[in-house]
């Protein structure tokens, strides 16, 4: 299969009901670069445009651009255009490395060792995967995730093969709820009551695979689906000599070419598209969120991508 062009347009527009004094936050909603996907070109837009702004990666490499708005405004309007190249291929089962699950948490385990570091090559990448299995803002670890998550771990199973089947359970037996702000109970009440969000889904299977020694981090980002795209969420798990693995909890598969990250961390927490702090009377509102994903061929894509990558900053919406 050859790569696949996207063009993602998203845009936040708050109104608020009285007028906002100052406000500052952090956007992460340009797509990351490497990976299995090449960010081609983006450019980010702002009325009003911000006092200060400055884009750098995050902790785990994600791209942020943190924002101050010292004047007063009543509107908020944020878009970001990108373009997209994916060469992500949803990876053939039989082909990861054949490892049990006990052996991947032994692995996680001594992943900091001089002999466990043999798995990822350096220490940055054994930070990354140590931090993975521990407990995060919005996955704690208990006994209720272990006792959810223990039937799919028979003893000496295959770790690909439990990991496709606790997706399965998760995709089959839980039901999907539109996106809410998020709560540090959305996970336990996705276990308790058998719904919740693409966010408590992922958070859920995180959980899970945690609890049983696992290294996995959260993702966001898009999917596209039926000629549209919208924001999702998914998880990564660590493969000892096979690196990360994208699995979709919410379908019970292994990400392909439809899959865009925007970034990934320990929990939503770490990657909210859209996280700030508004100061005045009556601002707590959601903003309206509209994402627009269009494929291209190669021509246009390259053609977009000059014209965003020459375009004015800053800009206005």
């Amino acid at each position: 299969m050859s790569d696949t062009f996207y063009h993602i347009r998203h845009t936040a527009h708050y109104k608020y009901p009285a007028e906002a004094r100052s406000a500052y936050g952090r956007l992460t909603i340009i797509p990351r670069d490497g990976g299995g996907q090449n960010l081609f070109g983006s450019h980010l837009l702002m009325d009003p445009w911000p006092s200060r702004e400055n884009t750098r990666p995050d902790y785990h490499r994600n791209t942020c651009t943190y924002v101050q708005f010292d004047q007063p405004h009543t509107e908020l309007r944020i878009q970001a255009e990108s373009i997209v190249r994916v060469s992500r291929k949803s990876p053939d089962p039989e082909r990861l490395p054949k490892v049990t699950w006990e052996a991947a948490a032994q692995a996680v385990r001594s992943v900091l060792s001089p002999e466990g570091m043999v798995h990822v090559g350096n220490e940055t990448a054994a930070l990354a995967v140590a931090e993975s299995r521990l407990a995060s803002p919005l996955v704690d670890l208990n006994d209720d995730l272990r006792k959810f998550a223990i039937s799919s771990f028979a003893p000496g199973r295959s770790l690909v093969d439990i990991v496709l089947d606790l997706a399965e359970r998760l995709s089959q037996n839980f039901t999907l709820t539109p996106l809410t702000p998020t709560i540090s109970s959305g996970m336990h009440r996705a276990l308790r009551t058998g719904e919740g969000t693409v966010k408590d889904l992922a958070h859920l299977f995180i959980g899970c695979l945690r609890s049983m020694g696992l290294a996995a981090r959260y993702l966001t980002g898009y999917v596209y689906s039926g000629g549209a795209g919208h924001v999702h969420s998914w998880v990564a798990l660590w493969v000892p000599s096979g690196g990360w693995v994208h699995i979709d909890p919410s379908t019970g598969r292994l990400v392909d070419h439809s899959y865009v990250v925007l970034g990934w961390g320990r929990d939503t927490w770490d990657v909210i598209p859209l996280r700030g702090v508004v100061f005045g009377d009556r601002v707590g509102i959601r903003p309206d969120v509209q994402v627009q994903m269009e494929e291209l061929d190669s021509s246009s894509a390259e053609e977009r991508s000059i014209e965003l990558r020459t375009a004015l900053a800053p800009g206005r919406v």
